[in-house]
């Protein structure tokens, strides 16, 4: 097996030196002369050439990734116009700020989103035997299922739900502003809407604010930084019901997939612990 030396045989890379690898390694494959942000084997047994003038395999190479322990993962895209500062600001300082208000005020705070769920899902995996290529028959679509979601948070009672409509069209200002005025009037109390700054999002809040302005009820607003999906709760919702209520499936019909969706989020809803997890995966603090 390739990951353990054979005994007796010679160490290519001291291991007093697996240190200065790692920390070549962490100023990032573009500090070493490589385009992009990805780190593979070969990339790393090519840094171990230049910087150490040791010749090592490809194997090698991962077994010494491995030991400074460093494992193969699927990496996750990010926008590069994050700011990850503004993100860490909005974690500790904004959120705070509206959190304790909602507690103070007993207001009630509203994480809304929208996302797709299509006739051709993304497979996770399946079994088949060996030597055989795995296939999964799908009908070959851009057809989906579009749905707005709003995750509840009562922040002085810890109480937590999920509110959800589904549609066959991609959701606009004019389909968005029934659904939160539907979430207002569910609401026990005054609710913090928390959106993205995506225009339609905007449009709707604004027509909702004018509908209430003459009544007791106050709308307030709050908007997540840019290209900073990972803040909102909500997008964790999407993550459960598709990789875990709804993994692997492949429905034939747009109606199979609308009740399958909407059993996925009904199992989701009845389940506090998940909605909290949804919350706390976020990295929003939620007790004060």
């Amino acid at each position: 097996f390739y990951d353990a030396p054979r005994p007796g045989s010679h160490r290519a890379l001291p291991e007093e030196k697996l240190p200065e690898l790692e920390d070549l390694l962490e100023e990032g494959p573009e500090a070493q002369g490589f385009t992009g942000q990805l780190w593979t084997g070969k990339r790393v047994a090519q840094v171990i050439e230049e910087e150490f003038g040791i010749s090592v395999t490809l194997h090698t190479a991962i077994r010494y990734m491995k030991e400074i322990g460093w494992s193969h993962k699927k990496p996750k895209r990010v926008a590069v116009e994050r700011d990850p500062e503004n993100i860490k600001q909005f974690r500790n300082e904004e959120w705070m700020k509206i959190r304790n208000e909602a507690k103070q005020d007993g207001k009630q705070v509203v994480f809304a989103d929208e996302s797709k769920f299509r006739l051709l899902p993304e497979f996770l995996g399946t079994w088949a035997p060996k030597g055989e290529e795995a296939t999964v028959e799908s009908k070959s679509t851009f057809d989906f299922i579009a749905v707005i979601g709003a995750l509840t948070y009562m922040p002085d009672t810890q109480e937590f739900d999920f509110q959800y409509a589904t549609q066959r069209y991609n959701f606009n200002a004019e389909s968005i502003l029934p659904f939160l005025r539907d979430v207002t009037r569910s609401s026990v109390s005054d609710p913090i809407f928390l959106l993205d700054n995506w225009k339609p999002h905007k449009t709707a809040v604004n027509e909702l604010r004018e509908e209430y302005a003459d009544t007791p009820t106050e709308i307030q607003v709050e908007y997540f930084p840019e290209y900073a999906s990972d803040l909102n709760p909500a997008d964790r919702v999407w993550g459960l019901a598709k990789n875990a209520e709804l993994a692997n499936y492949a429905p034939k019909s747009l109606d199979k997939l609308e009740g399958n969706v909407v059993s996925a989020f009904e199992n989701i809803r009845t389940d506090e612990e998940k909605l909290r997890y949804c919350v706390k995966d976020a990295e929003l603090e939620i007790e004060a």
